[in-house]
């Protein structure tokens, strides 16, 4: 995730009042709970240093109901989170493996097909490859040609073994000709979820998720993958203006990028605490703000 550009975009942004739109050119974000016709379901990833059990328990604590990691990076760990998230009536999104290039997209598509039936019985969410717009992540020049060359075939496979739930892969930020080109290309007719990444300051997230429903098929979910900020960026105030943006566009997903500080590494843009809980598990006044506004009455 490209975390130090955002965190230089947000250093410039945040210190605008989040509920107006001075000088940007997008609507206002009010302060509402949207329509129970399109909910918005909540969660967090996390990583192989947590504690499963600990993690898996927040989230529902919370109110949240998926959970995002990177399948293939260890099976007992993938194992334990599938079975925990189980027991909590959370769904999983299971990120596709990283390959070195270049990709055979027959056999990156039968090892997805292989976590598809180890994992069947727990119905993952399947997000083929994290922010394949990013060359540092695609681990080649990025080209969205190149992308839908495996993804097309890994959905279709994945679909043929009983996935139900299958999205393109979170872009690095909201990435509109990216996707707008993959519709072109028949991403979307085997793939019914577009994920997103936003670390914008939420009123100008706002317009951007404005323009991509525009973009994508009727049928075909939002789903923000990855969203957060540091601690002393105002966390909170972000996280709720976040939630309403989610809330009355009817978007379906909203996912943390980091459940506990530190625990998505230590070094260069990670070195910032991006947790909804300290790294002793407490929670922080972010991941109290979400849940008053998912599970409202709660303290």
């Amino acid at each position: 995730m490209n975390r130090g550009t955002a965190l230089r975009y947000l250093g410039g942004v945040l210190s605008l009042p989040l509920v107006s739109c001075e000088g940007q050119n997008c609507s206002p974000v009010p302060a509402s709970a949207g329509s129970a016709a399109t909910p918005t379901a909540f969660g967090s990833q996390i990583y192989m240093v947590d504690d499963v059990e600990k993690a898996v328990a927040a989230i529902a604590g919370c109110g949240g109901t998926l959970l995002r990691i990177g399948v293939g990076l260890g099976l007992d760990f993938s194992d334990a989170v599938f079975a925990a998230a189980a027991r909590h009536g959370i769904r999983v999104v299971a990120i596709s493996p990283v390959m070195p290039q270049p990709i055979d997209p027959e056999a990156y598509a039968a090892t997805c097909v292989t976590l598809q039936i180890r994992y069947a019985k727990y119905d993952p969410i399947w997000e083929i490859w994290n922010e394949p717009d990013l060359s540092q992540s695609w681990g080649a020049a990025a080209d969205v040609n190149d992308y839908a060359k495996v993804a097309l075939p890994t959905a279709t496979a994945l679909r043929a073994a009983g996935a139900r739930d299958i999205w393109s892969g979170g872009t690095s930020g909201l990435d509109l000709s990216w996707i707008a080109e993959l519709k072109n290309l028949g991403a979307y007719r085997v793939m019914n979820g577009c994920a997103v990444h936003s670390y914008a300051v939420p009123c100008a997230a706002y317009g951007q998720y404005v323009q991509l429903r525009g973009i994508v098929p009727d049928g075909v979910g939002i789903h923000t993958t990855e969203t957060c900020v540091p601690t002393d960026q105002d966390q909170v105030g972000f996280i709720e203006q976040m939630w309403y943006v989610h809330r009355i566009l009817g978007l379906s997903t909203m996912i943390w990028c980091e459940l506990r500080d530190g625990s998505a590494g230590h070094s260069g843009a990670y070195t910032y605490d991006y947790g909804l809980l300290y790294a002793d598990y407490a929670p922080k006044p972010s991941y109290n703000a979400i849940k008053r506004l998912i599970l409202p009455g709660t303290p």
